[in-house]
């Protein structure tokens, strides 16, 4: 088990400046970042991350939050407006104002969808993220910077997070399989 002395924080500046925390067992520190009027938060994850979901729950709930989870398709099947309208149809069930919070916790399309949910409630709610694969890393990295309207349009409703969280990689690569191949089938 890490301690925090394993944690990294990087902050990032601009409009709406936010850190990034790298380490392991990070749970702990959500009720540290959210808002301090925060009282409701969104849990959206993928059907294969029901257990780590119910943690994150449990320990939001422990912080005296209400949290509720919203399981949702894996991949890019997450990606459809009838799952964006399942999570806001709980926002609205549940009285999600502006100052409480969504989580995505997942691969690159649930933190995808997460940001997007957030960014449409309310136009923008606080957002956490939490991926759990690189491809989710490099999505919610690249989420963090609010879309540039185009001129005479009002400002993008996507709002950068209040929070990015993630794991480090493992430092060992997976070993290299060695295949044959013949001249007339591709190159493994």
């Amino acid at each position: 088990m890490t301690d925090a002395t394993d944690t990294t924080t990087i902050h990032v500046e601009g409009d709406a400046p936010y850190d990034v925390l790298i380490g392991r067992g990070l749970t702990g520190h959500l009720p540290g970042v959210l808002h301090p009027q925060t009282k409701k938060v969104l849990i959206v994850h993928a059907p294969t991350l029901g257990r780590k979901a119910g943690e994150v729950r449990d320990s939001l709930v422990a912080a005296g939050y209400e949290a509720l989870i919203a399981e949702v398709p894996d991949a890019e099947d997450a990606k459809r407006v009838e799952v964006a309208a399942f999570c806001w149809q709980v926002l609205g069930q549940a009285d999600f104002t502006r100052t409480d919070a969504v989580i995505g916790l997942g691969g690159g399309a649930i933190t995808d969808l997460a940001g997007f949910v957030a960014g449409t409630w309310l136009r923008g709610v606080p957002l956490v993220q939490m991926p759990t694969s690189v491809l989710g890393r490099v999505a919610a990295a690249a989420a963090a910077r609010p879309a540039t309207p185009p001129p005479g349009a009002s400002p993008s409703s996507v709002s950068p997070p209040r929070l990015w969280r993630c794991r480090p990689a493992p430092t060992t690569p997976p070993p290299c399989r060695r295949t044959r191949s013949s001249p007339a089938s591709p190159r493994a």
